[in-house]
Parts: C-alpha cells; sequence; structure tokens
C-alpha cells in the first residue's frame, strides 16, 4: 500500500496471531496485509500484556482499515483482557511493579505502547480485589474481604446460640489463602456462617423460625414451622371468620444448620410462644436469687419455678433461666366488632357560698348511660391500641351527677371560750347528782327535729351511732381541752373532720340511745373531765 492510497473501507479483515512467535500480529484485508515483527526482550513472560500493546499499534491503523477491522479489532481486544485477568494471582501490587519496569522493554515496530497495558491494569483493579478463601480443617467454607470478618462471623453465630440457650460454637482449624477475587466473586456471609456450623457435630439442619433475624426455635420441617405460627395466631383470632392477623415483627422461616438444643417439637415450640422470651443469666459468685430477680424485674417465685429449684438456699445450678413474660412474638389483629359499652357520666359541680370550704353536697348521684358500637379494633396481643367507628346508636343516656360545694371561709377550729345555747327548748335537767347516780351533764327537751347548733368554733371529732346509750352522738373538740357532746340527736349533719362555728347546725333532735324522750342531752368536757355546762352561762348569749 502507498502512501497516501485510500483503504476501501468495505474490505473484510481479519486478526491472528502466531503462538511460535508472540512478538508477530497480522491484520490482513482483501487488499492489504499488515505485518508487524518486532521480537521483545523481556526475561518474563509477559505475552498476553504483549499481544495487548500489539493491538495497540494496530488501533492507529483503523480510520484506513474501517468498521470491519473495527468490529473485529475490538472484540479481539476484549477475549485477550478477559485473560488477561486470570494471569495476576500473585497479588495486583506485586504485578504492577513489575510491569513498571519490564514494559520498557516491550518495543514494536510503531513504538512501545504503554498505554494498553495500563488499561489492562486499570480494568483488572476495577473489576477485582484480594480476598481469603477461608477453610476450616481443610474444607472451604467461603471467600471472605479480610480476615477478621471470620471471627466476626463467628461472634454472630454464638450470639445466636446464647439467644437459645446453646453453648458457645468454637470450629476446627481456620486458615486463609490470598486470592485476587472478581468484586461479585465474594462469599454471602450467610453462606459463610452456615458453612461453619456445618462443620460441628453439634449442628443438625432444621427449619429455624427466625424474628427480626433473631432465632426463636427451629423444627424438623417447614410445614411445623408454619403450623406453629399459624397456630399462635389463632390464639389472638379465636378462629374467628373476618379477622386480619399478621405479626407486628419481620418473620421468617429458614433452612439453616441449629444447635440441637434449639430444636423443638410443634407443642413445646408453642409453649415458647405462649410463656414469652426466656434469658439465661450466668451466677456469678456470691450472687443471691433477690439480686437477680431485682436486675431482670420478676419475681423470685417464678424464677424459682422456671428452674425447677425448691429451696432458694441450695442453688446447685450456675446457669438461670429468667422468663421476663415479654412476648417472643406480637400478633397485630384488625376486626371489625358490634360491642356495647357504657356511656360515662359527667360531674357537675355547683358553688355554695353558705357552705364552708371543703364541704361537698351530693345533689344527684350520676349514672352510666349504654350505647352500641360498631367499630374496626385494632389490637396488639390482645390489648386494644386503635379504634376506627364506624356506627355508634345510644341505648340510654348518662344521667349527671351533680354536687354542691361549699366556698364559705373556715371559721377557726379554736373556739372563743363564749358558748351558745345548743338547740331551743326547755331545760328538763341538770348537771349533777340525778335519781341516786351522776348526772354528767344538761337536758334540753324540744321536739324531734329541732336544729341543734355547734355551742363553739371547732372541729367535729365524732359523728356517729353510739352504741353506750347516746344514739346518735356528735363530739365537737373546741381546742384548749374542751370538748362538746350532743346526744340522742335524730339526724346527723356534719361528718367528723368538719370545721364548724359557733351557731352552725349541726344536727336535729332525737329520741335515740336510753332516752325516755325527744331531748338533747347536752355535755361539755375539760380535759378529759364531765364539768357543769352551766358555769358557762355568764357568757352564754
Amino acid at each position: 500500500m502507498k502512501r497516501g492510497e485510500k483503504v476501501n473501507s468495505r474490505m473484510f479483515v481479519t486478526v491472528k496471531r502466531i503462538e511460535k512467535v508472540p512478538s508477530q500480529f497480522y491484520a490482513q484485508g482483501s487488499h492489504t496485509v499488515l505485518k508487524v515483527k518486532k521480537k521483545a526482550k523481556t526475561s518474563i513472560d509477559c505475552s498476553l500484556l504483549a499481544q495487548h500493546t500489539r493491538l495497540s499499534d494496530a488501533l492507529r491503523f483503523r480510520p484506513a482499515l474501517g468498521k470491519d477491522f473495527s468490529g473485529g479489532f475490538m472484540g479481539t481486544i476484549k477475549h485477550w483482557l478477559a485473560k488477561t485477568k486470570t494471569a495476576f494471582v500473585s497479588g495486583v501490587s506485586a504485578l504492577r511493579a513489575q510491569l513498571q519496569e519490564k514494559v520498557k522493554e516491550l518495543a514494536f515496530a510503531g513504538g512501545v505502547s504503554a498505554a494498553v497495558a495500563v488499561i489492562a491494569i486499570g480494568l483488572l483493579v476495577s473489576t477485582c480485589s484480594i480476598g481469603y478463601v477461608a477453610t476450616v480443617d481443610g474444607e472451604t467454607v467461603g471467600v471472605l474481604r479480610q480476615k477478621a470478618d471470620c471471627q466476626r462471623l463467628l461472634d454472630e453465630i454464638n450470639g445466636e446460640l446464647a439467644y437459645v440457650g446453646a453453648d458457645s460454637f468454637h470450629p476446627g482449624t481456620v486458615s486463609f489463602a490470598t486470592k485476587l477475587v472478581p468484586k461479585n466473586g465474594f462469599s454471602d456471609e450467610r453462606d459463610i456462617k452456615e458453612r461453619l456450623k456445618a462443620t460441628d457435630e453439634t449442628m443438625i439442619p432444621a427449619y429455624a423460625v427466625y424474628a427480626n433475624e433473631e432465632i426463636l426455635f427451629a423444627l424438623p420441617n417447614k410445614e411445623s414451622a408454619l403450623s406453629v405460627l399459624e397456630d399462635y395466631k389463632t390464639e389472638f383470632t379465636g378462629g374467628r371468620e373476618g379477622v386480619q392477623a399478621e405479626f407486628c415483627e419481620q418473620v421468617t422461616v429458614a433452612h439453616r444448620f441449629v444447635p440441637k438444643k434449639a430444636l423443638k417439637t410443634t407443642d413445646s415450640a408453642m409453649e415458647a410462644l405462649l410463656t414469652g422470651r426466656e434469658t439465661v443469666h450466668l451466677l456469678s459468685e456470691n450472687e443471691t436469687i433477690d439480686q437477680v430477680a431485682a436486675t431482670y424485674g420478676v419475681t423470685v417465685e417464678s424464677i424459682l419455678r422456671s428452674n425447677y429449684i425448691a429451696d432458694e438456699e441450695n442453688i446447685h445450678n450456675d446457669r438461670l433461666v429468667i422468663r421476663t413474660g415479654e412476648a417472643l412474638l406480637s400478633v397485630k389483629t384488625v376486626e371489625l366488632q358490634r360491642i356495647q359499652e357504657e356511656i360515662p357520666f359527667k360531674t357537675i359541680e355547683n358553688e355554695d357560698n353558705t357552705k364552708y370550704q371543703g364541704s361537698i353536697t351530693v345533689e344527684q348521684e350520676g349514672a352510666p348511660g349504654a350505647r352500641t358500637v360498631e367499630a374496626y379494633i385494632t389490637a396488639v396481643n390482645g390489648v386494644e391500641t386503635d379504634r376506627k367507628v364506624i356506627s355508634e346508636q345510644t341505648l340510654s343516656a348518662a344521667v349527671d351527677r351533680v354536687v354542691t360545694k361549699g366556698t364559705k371561709e373556715l371559721p377557726p377550729s379554736i373556739g372563743s371560750g363564749r358558748m351558745t345555747m345548743p338547740s331551743d327548748g326547755v331545760l328538763t335537767s341538770r348537771f349533777g347528782s340525778r335519781w341516786g347516780r351522776k348526772h354528767n351533764g344538761i337536758d334540753i327537751s324540744a321536739d324531734v327535729g329541732t336544729n341543734i347548733y355547734a355551742a363553739d368554733n371547732g372541729t367535729v371529732i365524732y359523728s356517729q351511732y353510739n352504741d353506750g346509750g347516746f344514739g346518735y352522738l356528735l363530739q365537737i373538740d373546741h381546742g384548749n381541752g374542751v370538748v362538746t357532746y350532743y346526744a340522742h340527736c335524730n339526724e346527723l349533719l356534719v361528718p367528723a373532720g368538719a370545721v364548724v362555728a359557733k351557731g352552725d347546725v349541726i344536727a336535729t333532735v332525737g329520741n335515740t340511745g336510753r332516752s325516755t324522750g325527744p331531748h338533747l342531752h347536752f355535755e361539755v368536757h375539760k380535759n378529759g373531765c364531765p364539768v357543769d355546762p352551766t358555769q358557762y352561762y355568764s357568757s352564754i348569749n
């Protein structure tokens, strides 16, 4: 081909390489044959990179050779780059240094081109990385990114085992081999953990039930595991139709290697779900059952019962099962229900300035009403958490409770020492000896229902029926050791604890107890001893 001569862009081009002469490259078209010969001086086998380098020289002729050559040429590049990746198993770092030193020795007719070598290394680095093939007693368990990942996975396995109360897992001899691994060539960590567990004789294949990636228990087959989960849901649906039920946690059933201790029957698995969460506590030296119970917020009796311990003073276990009552799985149900419920009554408070503060009088008792409600009820483990009312119908209205509260300022709780007549009537019996025995007060005759007044300010200390002969009796402490008695009342109007003022109506005249007729028996006690009330007459209004 002469300089400047155009090449037919539709000519067919083939690319060949000769294995016996690694430095030769041929590009042959129907009208053109291109032959480049230059032997590479190298002390290492760089034939793969050399061929890529020779291909890069041929790239300069691409415009002249046309699209046909382009397609074939680029296909060849892809083929040899793929082979190049498999050639560098001794580590990227060492290979890069070796190539940088030796690539200068690759010379061709069109000059040395390191660009393709750099591209090849770049592709290799971008698609591969150093990994570690982990083996246990010579058996491969997976390809890891870091050696430390193996210990981390073992810790995760032991965490799962501790959760179900199994002993710690320790594999055999673990060894690692360095390998150049494609980016997507690393093993899945879950697969590695399963292969690690498979090396232990205490592990058996089963179907494990997980809640939020925490193992709960395992059963021999998948059907049994799914059946237990459905039966547990039924505990909260009651088998009623139209009830939507789902787990609040992310529940999965997976084929896994599990410790034999985690394998359960359908009955024991259901019992575990109904019992709730169990924790294994390792007793430390001198630790007591009371301390353990306080730590977990449970009773000593529950710990003894869960561990079949008869006497807490004689504990031979160093591992205690603690049942906290927390549910292993939570079931949310949604159900359309028609229920009848109470309508709570309201309390209406009125004020009365004629009654003392603290005085409350019930004018009308309240009564709840009733209504029928149709609503979607949402519950978690049987406890209602939400309600969406669709309709409601009132069956009976609630009756308000009406009370009157006093607002009048309280009088002094200490008497003034000036007493007033306790009732309107006739003085019929005085203090002193009467009918052969001592009469401790005075009697005031009056009709039943006549008002009885507080003789002075004070605090009511007794207001109830007295079996000692006084009948309905009220006592007021006026302070300074003075207490007044109001006996044989028909009705007591002030409760114990109330503060009253002189002249307040506190009761009504009656004929209760040992009485010969309607009257008020009135006594005054000073420092616990009855005294003659008439000594206060000089100050009676």
